[in-house]
């Protein structure tokens, strides 16, 4: 309010009116997330992206609040403030990776679904060190492509003899992907083994370019709270106490 010093009567009352006056206090403006599928991007990825769009709703009065009460509601929307939704990715072996060519068929005719896919067609099979994490047959059925390294754009291609699917044997637990990007942009990807020790006895399934580590009570498939938009994990510095960090994209195999 702006004063107009006249006399000191016109001035006290309108100080008076100032302590009287009143106004009703703007309510908070929901969002609605929209969803949409967005096509393939660079490296083969094809994502679900979320956007925010503003609802409809009557319109905000356009005075100007107290400071008092700016400040007031800032640290009310910011301390309430939800971390954006986990983008949810597919990523399959396009030209831009690096194709590893092995001359016999790493599966010796058993596959089981893999664990890093949500499709039902992406199988896994042959020995650890076969790093065949993700395969997909190739059309004439008479060799297979495998993501190796997800993260690292690399990938075999062998002879295969296409294995009836009634013969693939069943995930057992929820699919889990093959890396992530934090919020900060650090990116992570699942390990072979885990050999080391890792805080309060924790292990420890996906490596961070920044050297932290995903940390699970347990087993892998608990690495990440999905129960939310927003994923988490558990995110440990220097082996030191895990925090919970927010998961910005997670990566899975398939087209």
């Amino acid at each position: 309010m702006y004063r107009t010093a006249i006399t000191s009567g016109a001035a006290a009352l309108l100080l008076v009116v100032s302590a009287c006056g009143s106004g009703a206090d703007s309510e908070d403006t929901p969002s609605v997330t929209e969803t949409s599928r967005v096509s393939t991007t660079e490296g083969g990825e094809s994502e679900t992206s979320s956007t925010q769009a503003p609802s409809s709703s009557s319109s905000v009065p356009s005075s100007t609040p107290s400071s008092s009460t700016t400040a007031s509601e800032s640290e009310t929307s910011g301390g309430d403030a939800a971390a954006p939704a986990t983008q949810v990715v597919n990523v399959w072996v396009d030209d831009s990776w690096k194709v590893e060519e092995v001359d016999e068929d790493v599966c010796g005719g058993s596959a089981y679904q893999s664990q890093f896919s949500t499709q039902d067609d992406v199988y896994t099979c042959g020995a650890t060190a076969s790093s065949a994490l993700a395969c997909l047959d190739d059309e004439g059925g008479d060799t297979a492509t495998c993501i190796a390294n997800g993260q690292d754009r690399i990938a075999i291609h062998f002879p295969h003899e296409p294995i009836d699917p009634s013969e693939v044997t069943e995930r057992e637990a929820e699919a889990i992907p093959l890396y992530v990007e934090l919020a900060d942009g650090t990116m992570c990807g699942v390990l072979a083994h885990d050999q080391a020790q890792h805080w309060d006895g924790m292990f420890s399934w996906y490596g961070c370019s920044d050297a932290s580590e995903l940390l699970t009570e347990e087993h892998i498939a608990d690495t990440f709270d999905d129960a939310e938009e927003s994923w988490t994990v558990q995110r440990s510095t220097g082996k030191g106490k895990p925090v919970e960090t927010p998961v910005a994209k997670a990566v899975f195999a398939g087209k």
